[in-house]
């Protein structure tokens, strides 16, 4: 990009215009996205989960494999937690809230 390491404001400027979408509500490309991320969260729950059972059945679960169990299960909980107030700050979580139960 132009400008350097340390660019002048006015070129700061036309990168903000570059960068600015003409249509921010437009969701054109975003359901690729949201697509390829469950996907790709059910793909590393079922490798995660492999890994975990054939540990299991070669009896070498250890303590990095609890470790592991532990955090997914804490990220889970963060995530239906931060879904939730989402949909309650955008005054949807009345309705849809229920699913996450």
């Amino acid at each position: 990009m132009p400008g350097g390491l340390h660019p002048p404001p006015t070129v700061l400027l036309q990168w903000t215009e570059l960068a600015s979408d003409p249509h921010p509500r437009s969701s054109a490309g975003r359901h690729g996205i949201v697509a390829m991320s469950c996907v790709l969260t059910v793909l590393a729950i079922l490798v995660v989960m492999a890994r975990l059972r054939a540990r299991w059945l070669r009896k070498n679960f250890d303590w990095d494999d609890g470790l592991l169990l532990v955090a997914m299960v804490r990220i889970f909980i963060f995530l239906i937690c931060f879904e939730a107030v989402l949909q309650m700050r955008s005054g949807e979580g009345k309705a849809r809230l229920w699913i996450l139960c």
